[in-house]
Protein backbone atom coordinates (compact mmCIF):
# COMPACT_ATOMS: atom_id res chain seq x y z
CA UNK A 1 0.00 0.00 0.00
CA UNK A 2 2.42 2.68 -1.23
CA UNK A 3 1.31 6.26 -0.97
CA UNK A 4 2.80 9.19 -2.81
CA UNK A 5 2.68 12.96 -2.48
CA UNK A 6 0.22 14.77 -4.71
CA UNK A 7 -0.18 18.49 -5.24
CA UNK A 8 -3.11 20.58 -6.33
CA UNK A 9 -3.24 23.96 -7.94
CA UNK A 10 -6.54 25.71 -7.41
CA UNK A 11 -7.61 28.13 -10.13
CA UNK A 12 -6.68 31.72 -9.48
CA UNK A 13 -9.39 33.00 -7.23
CA UNK A 14 -9.94 36.64 -6.47
CA UNK A 15 -10.33 37.25 -2.79
CA UNK A 16 -9.10 39.70 -0.22
CA UNK A 17 -7.00 38.73 2.76
CA UNK A 18 -5.49 40.93 5.46
CA UNK A 19 -2.13 40.45 3.74
CA UNK A 20 -3.31 41.24 0.22
CA UNK A 21 -5.24 39.74 -2.67
CA UNK A 22 -5.45 35.94 -2.83
CA UNK A 23 -3.84 34.80 -6.04
CA UNK A 24 -3.29 31.03 -5.85
CA UNK A 25 -3.79 28.13 -3.45
CA UNK A 26 -1.89 24.86 -3.79
CA UNK A 27 -3.11 21.77 -1.88
CA UNK A 28 -0.93 18.78 -0.95
CA UNK A 29 -1.91 15.20 -0.19
CA UNK A 30 -0.78 11.62 -0.65
CA UNK A 31 -2.14 9.12 -3.07
CA UNK A 32 -1.96 5.36 -3.33
CA UNK A 33 -0.95 4.92 -6.97
CA UNK A 34 2.53 5.56 -8.23
CA UNK A 35 3.44 8.21 -10.76
CA UNK A 36 4.55 11.77 -10.86
CA UNK A 37 3.21 14.53 -8.65
CA UNK A 38 -0.42 15.40 -9.45
CA UNK A 39 -2.87 17.96 -8.15
CA UNK A 40 -5.82 17.94 -5.74
CA UNK A 41 -8.33 20.60 -4.74
CA UNK A 42 -7.28 22.36 -1.52
CA UNK A 43 -10.87 21.90 -0.25
CA UNK A 44 -10.75 18.10 -0.64
CA UNK A 45 -10.91 16.08 2.60
CA UNK A 46 -7.57 14.40 1.81
CA UNK A 47 -5.69 17.68 1.49
CA UNK A 48 -3.13 17.68 4.33
CA UNK A 49 -1.19 20.88 3.64
CA UNK A 50 -1.65 23.98 1.55
CA UNK A 51 0.26 27.03 0.43
CA UNK A 52 -1.41 30.29 -0.54
CA UNK A 53 0.12 33.08 -2.58
CA UNK A 54 -0.95 36.64 -1.81
CA UNK A 55 -0.18 39.76 -3.79
CA UNK A 56 0.06 42.95 -1.77
CA UNK A 57 -0.78 46.46 -2.93
CA UNK A 58 2.92 46.96 -3.79
CA UNK A 59 2.77 43.94 -6.15
CA UNK A 60 4.98 41.94 -3.79
CA UNK A 61 4.19 38.23 -3.46
CA UNK A 62 3.72 36.86 0.05
CA UNK A 63 3.17 33.22 1.01
CA UNK A 64 1.18 31.61 3.81
CA UNK A 65 1.64 27.97 4.81
CA UNK A 66 -0.90 25.67 6.45
CA UNK A 67 -0.89 22.07 7.68
CA UNK A 68 -3.78 19.99 8.97
CA UNK A 69 -3.75 20.08 12.78
CA UNK A 70 -6.05 19.07 15.61
CA UNK A 71 -7.59 21.49 18.09
CA UNK A 72 -4.64 20.90 20.44
CA UNK A 73 -2.11 21.75 17.70
CA UNK A 74 -0.85 18.24 16.87
CA UNK A 75 -0.04 17.68 13.20
CA UNK A 76 -2.06 15.15 11.21
CA UNK A 77 -0.29 11.88 10.42
CA UNK A 78 -2.07 10.00 7.60
CA UNK A 79 -0.39 6.77 8.74
CA UNK A 80 -0.65 7.41 12.47
CA UNK A 81 -2.38 5.11 14.92
CA UNK A 82 -4.79 7.75 16.19
CA UNK A 83 -5.28 9.86 13.08
CA UNK A 84 -5.47 7.43 10.16
CA UNK A 85 -8.84 7.68 8.46
CA UNK A 86 -10.05 10.56 10.65
CA UNK A 87 -9.31 13.47 8.29
CA UNK A 88 -13.00 14.33 7.98
CA UNK A 89 -14.03 13.37 11.53
CA UNK A 90 -16.29 15.82 13.35
CA UNK A 91 -15.52 16.68 16.98
CA UNK A 92 -18.89 16.80 18.77
CA UNK A 93 -17.50 18.31 21.97
CA UNK A 94 -16.25 21.44 20.23
CA UNK A 95 -18.89 21.63 17.51
CA UNK A 96 -16.43 21.70 14.61
CA UNK A 97 -14.16 19.51 12.52
CA UNK A 98 -11.48 17.60 14.45
CA UNK A 99 -8.78 18.50 11.91
CA UNK A 100 -8.40 22.07 10.68
CA UNK A 101 -5.66 23.95 8.84
CA UNK A 102 -3.34 25.84 11.13
CA UNK A 103 -0.89 28.43 9.87
CA UNK A 104 2.77 27.42 10.24
CA UNK A 105 6.13 28.81 9.19
CA UNK A 106 7.85 27.81 5.95
CA UNK A 107 10.33 25.38 7.53
CA UNK A 108 7.55 23.48 9.34
CA UNK A 109 5.64 23.27 6.07
CA UNK A 110 8.70 21.97 4.19
CA UNK A 111 9.41 19.35 6.87
CA UNK A 112 5.80 18.16 6.70
CA UNK A 113 5.88 17.92 2.89
CA UNK A 114 9.09 15.85 3.12
CA UNK A 115 7.32 13.60 5.63
CA UNK A 116 4.38 13.12 3.25
CA UNK A 117 6.79 12.30 0.40
CA UNK A 118 9.05 9.92 2.29
CA UNK A 119 6.87 8.63 5.16
CA UNK A 120 9.97 9.10 7.34
CA UNK A 121 8.84 10.04 10.88
CA UNK A 122 11.98 12.13 11.44
CA UNK A 123 10.53 14.80 9.14
CA UNK A 124 7.26 14.76 11.08
CA UNK A 125 9.14 15.19 14.37
CA UNK A 126 11.02 18.17 12.92
CA UNK A 127 7.73 19.71 11.78
CA UNK A 128 6.25 19.21 15.26
CA UNK A 129 9.25 20.98 16.82
CA UNK A 130 8.67 23.97 14.55
CA UNK A 131 5.04 24.25 15.68
CA UNK A 132 5.96 24.56 19.36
Amino acid sequence: MDKEITTSIKDKKKGVDSGGELELTIGYTIRRSSGKTNEIDHLHKECYAKKTTLRTQDEVKRYKYYVKTSSDGSIFDPWGMYSEGTESKYNNEQGRSKWVFGEVNESCFNFYIKFLESRNNSWLMNAKREVR
